[in-house]
């Protein structure tokens, strides 16, 4: 299944001429019975950055987190499932936030491996849309 999902998006980069890929999510392409899950998840991250790399195109990879500890409101790089090979091989991290009463998202970039700014910024969700965001507008801003 990995193999004929790089095959099809080298495919698709070729013949309509594709340059972001998202892949949702990671766990559809890992063994539930493996008993080499990290192993699975580090082939699967191999190919993934070779194929990006090679076709000069953008993956973007939807990972689950795991469940949040007691206390814990958002996610961070060690709550990924395969964190540690995601970490290592990734070129970008990007975790989105959104409490469940809010509208309020936050995304918070982790890595960033070519220019290497990480930080967080905020946007509204438009719940009418469910589809833009818009700038939150600060008192500073106005």
């Amino acid at each position: 299944l990995v193999d004929y999902l790089f095959d099809m998006i080298d495919y698709a980069v070729k013949a309509a001429g594709v340059n972001v890929v998202v892949i949702d999510h990671l766990r559809l392409f890992i063994s539930t019975i493996s008993d080499n899950e990290r192993g699975e998840i580090d082939t699967f991250m191999r190919k993934a950055v070779r194929s990006a790399m090679l076709n000069n195109i953008h993956i973007l990879l939807v990972v689950q987190p795991r469940k949040l500890t007691s206390g814990q409101t958002k996610v961070g790089p060690g709550d990924l499932k395969g964190s540690g090979n995601i970490e290592q091989d990734a070129h970008n991290i990007l975790f989105l936030h959104r409490a469940k009463a809010s509208d309020v998202v936050e995304f918070d970039l982790t890595k960033n491996r070519r220019l290497g700014t990480i930080g967080s910024f905020q946007m509204l969700f438009n719940r009418e849309s469910r589809a833009n965001y818009s700038d939150i507008v600060t008192e500073g801003d106005q």
